[in-house]
């Protein structure tokens, strides 16, 4: 069975069909699992390192507060902070290499669908990686944070805005990349077209055609 790596837009319901795919591939999701490895391997508390801060505004600083707690005497332990100028919200890279790392060794152990993470990146060149992007239009998906957060059109945009451009920082600052090229997946799925149910149905029949 291969292994599949879901991107997904804000507010697409990509995680949901994540786990529809995991639940009928009989594989592993690592999603909030992966955050608890990072944390434990990290030494921090989960929290700290939570499946939010996908949005790259808060892990760092939470990060290194925390660590700074533990360096008294220093700004930060050597080689765990770095400063890439303009993109201060993304500077730790202790924060992405366990990421990474966690995703590695999932690859090589077992049947796994990994939510977002960067690991259609992480994972490019794994021969048995299906590669996946769940995207929707979108004021499809500014309907959508308004219905589940209760909150005005405004507000909505601005998440929506806030977190795709979070997630397009990070994978050109670690992996000077485009993470909506299409050129970096296998299959795209159109979120605001189709059913939960259906869109895992169709990555479900691609990755066991793949395997």
């Amino acid at each position: 069975m291969p292994i599949v790596t879901v991107s997904r837009q804000y507010a697409s319901g990509g995680g949901p069909i994540a786990e529809l795919v995991a639940q009928r591939l009989g594989a592993v999701l690592l999603d909030r699992e992966l955050i608890h490895e990072v944390a434990v391997r990290l030494g921090l508390p989960e929290e700290v390192v939570s499946e939010h801060d996908e949005r790259g505004e808060s892990v760092v600083a939470r990060l290194v507060g925390a660590l700074r707690l533990s360096y008294p005497d220093a700004s930060a332990p050597p080689d765990l902070l770095d400063q890439p100028g303009d993109v201060p919200d993304l500077s730790n890279r202790a924060y992405v290499q366990v990421i990474e790392q966690v995703i590695q060794e999932a690859a090589r152990q077992e049947d796994v669908v990994i939510a977002g993470r960067g690991s259609q990146f992480v994972l490019r060149n794994h021969p048995r990686a299906l590669h996946v992007h769940v995207y929707k239009a979108f004021d499809q998906r500014v309907q959508a944070v308004m219905a589940e957060q209760e909150t005005g059109r405004s507000d909505a945009e601005r998440l929506v805005r806030d977190y795709d451009a979070a997630r397009g920082r990070y994978a050109r600052h670690f992996y000077h990349a485009d993470w909506r090229a299409a050129e970096h997946y296998h299959l795209l799925i159109n979120s605001g077209s189709f059913e939960r149910e259906v869109a895992a149905d169709l990555i479900v029949a691609a990755a066991r055609s793949r395997g």
